[in-house]
């Protein structure tokens, strides 16, 4: 049985998973040394950047540190995303399903829901889960944004 979700960081890790050597995050195969990848070259808890190469292996604490550095900048892009004052008034859940959001999909990705972060903004809770739904991104990770958009809707943690 898994842990319960109490938090952003639990909701993030149950999503990203730990996978230790570099992978394409498009189909979730390892990526080795000289390799090409058809989505995101991806290591850790879904760290992506210049620091990540095919054929990288990490330890746990250097994916912990990343992960740690990774939450915090989707924390800010989330609050910048909503606005500071609605991201003030927002409950925890609320907060963590927009940091997952953006964790996932960046600040420009999160900044691209302007239906839904407007719906936030007001507190139409069934207006945001609807604009999620609405979304691509809903194809690609149809059980995360499930996830997320119910979290919005219910203000609850998911079971």
């Amino acid at each position: 049985m898994a842990d319960p979700i109490r938090s952003d960081a639990d909701l993030i890790r149950a999503s990203e998973g730990l996978r230790l050597a570099a992978y394409d995050d498009a189909t979730g195969e390892p990526v080795p040394a000289g390799g090409q990848c058809k989505g995101t070259l991806t290591i850790g808890r879904g760290h992506t950047g210049p620091d990540v190469y095919a054929g990288q292996v990490c330890t746990t604490a250097e994916a912990e540190a990343w992960f740690q550095w990774d939450l915090a900048r989707a924390r800010r892009r989330a609050a910048a995303a909503l606005g500071p004052d609605h991201w003030a008034r927002l409950d925890e859940v609320r907060r963590a399903a927009l940091t997952d959001m953006a964790f996932c999909l960046g600040g420009v990705g999160l900044s691209r829901f302007a239906l839904m972060l407007q719906a936030v903004a007001a507190g139409d809770w069934g207006g945001a889960y609807h604009e999620c739904l609405l979304s691509r991104w809903r194809q690609q990770a149809p059980a995360r944004v499930m996830r997320d958009a119910t979290m919005l809707l219910t203000g609850q943690w998911p079971e």
